[in-house]
């Protein structure tokens, strides 16, 4: 039985949950955009150092000539660099709505809830600790334990899905 909007914001407010189709992809790849930019940083901080010792070892490449070859030999690495990187970055990259409807705001282990059932997600990597299969999960120890309900039966169970007695 799938929820509705509404429902689900009114049933269960106390959780925070808001809209996946709120959020915006590129905003949750941001830990893929800083690192890359320090990869950036750090590529062109080496290619500089190695032009200085080459620079250094032949100083009779003197001259415009190779001011402009160093240039251009910077850019070039730095944008074969940049190419490569995005395409390793972004294989690994999942859009929040494939996996949820609704999420909570706050937390890094965060309650979900696709076709009106609950799982856990942990978001800084996209792995899903629980399924969207619970009728409501709550925690009992934050980030450890929580109650599970499916079908009215109420039971514990760890943030690996297992059965506690």
């Amino acid at each position: 039985m799938e929820q509705t909007n509404t429902s689900i914001l009114s049933r269960f407010p106390e959780y925070g949950f808001k809209s996946t189709s709120m959020y915006n992809p590129r905003i949750l790849d941001q830990k893929y955009n800083r690192v890359f930019l320090g990869y950036v940083v750090m590529c062109t901080f080496l290619i500089g150092i190695v032009n200085l010792l080459i620079y250094c070892f032949h100083p009779r490449l003197d001259g415009i000539f190779w001011e402009v070859i160093n240039c251009y030999l910077l850019m070039l690495a730095s944008l074969v660099f940049c190419i490569i990187f995005m395409i390793i970055s972004k294989r690994g990259f999942i859009p929040i709505s494939s996996f949820a409807d609704y999420i909570q705001t706050k937390g890094k282990m965060r309650f979900f809830v696709k076709d009106g059932k609950f799982g856990l997600v942990k978001l800084n990597n996209f792995k899903i600790f629980i399924p969207a299969m619970y009728d409501k999960l709550m925690w009992v120890q934050e980030n450890e334990v929580m109650k599970a309900y499916v079908y009215g039966e109420e039971f514990l169970i760890d943030i690996h899905n297992n059965k506690l007695s």
